[in-house]
């Protein structure tokens, strides 16, 4: 074909049918927690590729997105999860979020719900039997309502008492090296101070464990997080903080490893005394569960037997995934079941459920 021919032949055509589809499984993505607030979703020729689309199919998913307010497209950038613009809201959502808000009020404060507790969209639309219209309105409720606080990144958790700081901050207050505190358990290095409030560290390749707190560092850190003033809780000169966080100054201070992404969705549920996941692979669902190992909120080592994930279909079991090496954080177990789950999509798409059943046997 000549150029001049190239130019002039009609684009490939929007495939309607599916965008809502492709809308919805990016949705999911970011209820689960793979693409955070914040975050930069794939280049359309990804999501294309990913759900066998076109690219006009993928750009129309996106718009589809952002008319619902999931995502925005700032200017001369990816489209990214969240919206400065609040959304047009239906008054049935509004009052369904305010009555679940008002549940989980109560169940925090009756001590069902502990503060630190993360607070995701699926886990909420399955308790309280709502949808997740409504569930992700009840955590923005929370959230204006100071019962929650987000992360970018990171799903909502449930905010304690020492949440509430009636200091009046100012510009004077803060300075590069300092540390604040917004939430329970969370410390970030201060970066930048201008007269409107603070940019802070929050990059996840820079986060330190010590004492089930966990410290920020690194100025140089990307992302940065924008804070105001009267967000910060508590203040520590960097002399304070390296007194009271010396493992998180150490040569050896431990990172606390990124959560692995996949082309298959995966669904991460943090509770109490265990992790679950869910994915599917064809038509068949598969749960995968993982109990806290004796002492697992209380010591600051290594477990080193940190014991098995159960493999379930229909809560039957089916295979377990014994868990390698000596264990301190929750990702490195999230990453062997993310390279399970990957292996056996794999295994599916060369055998079908032949060759995921053999691919099962032999784990």
């Amino acid at each position: 074909m000549r150029a001049d021919e190239e130019r002039s032949a009609s684009p490939t055509p929007v495939q309607k049918g599916l965008v809502p589809q492709v809308a919805a499984q990016i949705g999911d993505r970011i209820d689960s927690g793979e693409f955070g607030h914040g975050d930069q979703l794939p280049p359309l020729n990804t999501i294309a590729a990913t759900y066998n689309v076109s690219r006009a199919t993928a750009s129309a998913a996106i718009e589809l997105l952002i008319t619902d307010g999931r995502v925005s497209r700032p200017r001369n950038r990816r489209a990214v999860v969240g919206t400065h613009v609040d959304p047009v809201v239906p008054p049935s959502v509004t009052l369904g979020a305010q009555r679940v808000a008002a549940q989980i009020i109560a169940d925090i404060d009756s001590g069902e719900l502990a503060a630190g507790d993360p607070l995701h969209v699926n886990m909420i639309a399955t308790t309280y039997r709502v949808e997740d219209g409504i569930a992700r309105a009840a955590i923005e409720i929370l959230v204006a309502d100071g019962r929650a606080v987000r992360l970018p990144n990171r799903p909502a958790t449930v905010s304690s008492a020492q949440d509430v700081s009636e200091t009046e901050w100012t510009a004077g207050d803060f300075s590069p090296g300092a540390f604040v505190r917004i939430n329970a358990g969370t410390w970030h290095e201060v970066v930048q101070v201008d007269g409107r409030g603070m940019s802070v560290a929050c990059d996840e390749s820079h986060r330190y464990e010590q004492s089930g707190t966990s410290l920020y560092r690194q100025p140089a850190a990307r992302p940065l997080l924008t804070l105001g003033f009267e967000q910060v809780r508590e203040k520590l000169t960097g002399f304070q903080a390296r007194a009271r966080f010396p493992d998180a100054y150490a040569a050896d201070a431990v990172q606390r490893p990124r959560r692995k992404k996949g082309r298959t969705r995966l669904a991460a549920t943090s509770m109490s005394s265990a992790e679950v996941w869910r994915w599917r692979i064809g038509d068949i669902d598969y749960t995968a569960t993982w109990d806290h190992p004796g002492g697992w909120s209380t010591t600051e080592a290594p477990v080193a037997n940190a014991g098995a994930v159960q493999i379930l279909i229909d809560d039957q079991q089916v295979t377990q995934l014994r868990v390698i090496g000596p264990t301190r954080f929750v990702e490195q177990v999230h990453n062997q079941v993310r390279d399970f789950v990957e292996e056996q999509a794999r295994a599916f798409a060369e055998g079908g459920d032949a060759a995921v059943a053999v691919f099962l046997a032999s784990e």
